[in-house]
């Protein structure tokens, strides 16, 4: 801590100031640190006397001044940025710091000296009952000599996050007032992703690759070397070389010896009580090509990934029609007010649901996977909640969840042709949990309208189950009565 003269100067300006000095070996020069607090009511002459007390002991360099000034306009003009101006000092928030019913503001400020550059400051909901943001950044002093690292990724490990932290720091944010009712679905959503995507990239390890192979020559190398000699030496006509033979007889031991360790180290997986690696080692057996395949347009070869991808485009394209001029539309709906959406989506519904899920990563154009949403269920069911409730009383969905990731998966042998695949639609997880809810309740609301032979997308039926519903009845027709029958096979079903 730092001597600044504070008793002697609050009677002038009644703000609040701490100052200290950060100090580590990482830091070529140490960091000069003050917080300050403003309060709301006080003068011009004051607000002089703050900034005459701040450029008594503010240093010209390696200065991190932050804290709550309570300027709802700071302009130009005004005589703290004139201040700042001065000392050559940047202020760097830029959004709203205190977000109310009535009016936003920005009333808290980080200020620094040209050589600590502030990373990516943005906002987190408030903690508490604060009505402030927490302003969250990153501070990189140009001294810093950077850390040399052989292995970086920009991949996450999920399985290694901290889901306790990021539990405890969901539970303190106050839902209610961080998505009121007059924000739309769209924004409530975009303020829920963005502050559970700050949050889960805080507390979550990057994953960290394995180790590079030794240089040493394998087998694999050894062999892929004596098949190139034996192959310059059959191209020169000597076929009765001695050495040639020699080689050949080197190359069978090698891959004789290269598929005994393969078979090993595969019995030792498969019998293994670990069941991650035999399924690993199955998934990296089965694993189709990463490559696109090319596809045949009017007879012109398409490689390109980007015509790939708009050929299939048009034909995915072409399977779904943009007639809205069914009847449908003029279809009576009840009103929605008369609908208890609160019950449906309350808050231990959702976490019933989240719980349920499997706990994979999955497919997510977000932070916010089935990892994530299963692990932090709790704190996260009552924001999930209010949006599900939101879209559903408005009825209008977030626009994040119109856009999906379609994935072609092939149906028949024919690659080339881009009508022999089937698009699969990815489509944000959080939109999947609410469509679980809703198609939950119309099955227990119209159980008894369903028919008994019905087995599509009913709960503890499949395709497996009418199938075996199916033979059972061919087999006691075929028992009693001389009859045959006919199998209808629908080649263009998708």
């Amino acid at each position: 801590m730092l001597d600044i003269n504070f008793d002697v100067h609050y009677s002038s300006h009644r703000s609040e100031i701490l100052s200290c000095i950060l100090n580590s070996p990482l830091l070529l020069t140490p960091i000069h640190i003050t917080l300050v607090y403003r309060p709301p009511d006080i003068s011009a002459t004051e607000t002089a006397s703050l900034i005459a007390h701040l450029n008594s002991f503010l240093p010209i360099s390696s200065c991190l001044l932050l804290g709550d000034f309570n300027f709802p306009k700071l302009r130009p003009e005004h005589q703290f940025s004139l201040f700042l101006a001065s000392r050559n000092l940047t202020q760097h928030i830029n959004f709203f710091t205190r977000i109310s019913k009535s009016s936003s503001s920005t009333l808290d400020l980080i200020i620094s000296s040209q050589d600590l550059p502030i990373y990516n400051p943005h906002s987190l909901p408030p903690l508490l009952n604060s009505d402030h943001l927490t302003v969250n950044f990153a501070l990189l002093q140009n001294s810093i000599p950077s850390i040399p690292s052989s292995h970086r990724s920009t991949r996450l490990d999920f399985r290694k996050s901290d889901f306790k932290a990021i539990n405890q720091h969901l539970a303190s944010i106050d839902w209610l007032s961080f998505l009121p009712p007059s924000l739309s679905p769209s924004e409530m959503y975009d303020i829920f992703i963005k502050t559970v995507n700050d949050l889960v990239s805080s507390y979550t390890p990057l994953f960290v690759s394995p180790p590079p192979k030794s240089s040493s020559p394998n087998l694999l190398r050894r062999l892929r070397r004596i098949r190139g000699a034996a192959a310059k030496i059959l191209k020169s006509n000597q076929h009765h070389s001695p050495h040639l033979s020699r080689l050949l007889s080197k190359q069978k031991a090698l891959f004789n010896l290269h598929r005994k360790r393969t078979s090993a180290f595969e019995r030792l997986v498969l019998t293994n009580h670990n069941s991650r690696a035999a399924k690993t080692l199955v998934r990296r057996r089965l694993k189709a090509n990463p490559s696109t395949h090319p596809i045949s347009i009017n007879g012109t070869i398409l490689q390109d990934e980007s015509s790939i991808a708009s050929a299939f485009a048009s034909i995915f394209k072409s399977n779904f029609t943009s007639d809205h001029s069914s009847s449908s539309s003029n279809a009576h709906f009840p009103p929605l007010d008369s609908f208890d959406y609160q019950h449906l989506f309350a808050p231990y519904v959702v976490e019933k649901v989240l719980l349920k899920l499997p706990p994979t990563c999955g497919f997510s154009p977000h932070l916010l996977n089935y990892l994530v949403l299963k692990r932090c269920a709790t704190p996260l069911a009552l924001p999930l909640s209010i949006i599900f409730a939101n879209s559903f009383r408005s009825s209008s969905i977030p626009n994040a969840w119109r856009h999906s990731t379609v994935i072609p998966v092939p149906k028949k042998e024919n690659l080339s042709n881009p009508a022999n695949y089937r698009p699969v639609s990815l489509t944000d997880p959080v939109a999947r949990i609410m469509e679980r809810i809703i198609c939950r309740r119309l099955v227990s609301d119209n159980l008894h309208k369903f028919h008994p032979f019905q087995h599509g997308f009913l709960p503890y039926r499949s395709c497996l189950s009418s199938l075996v519903h199916s033979t059972s009845i061919y087999k006691r027709l075929l028992g009693k009565h001389n009859c045959g029958y006919n199998f209808l096979r629908l080649p263009k079903s998708v």
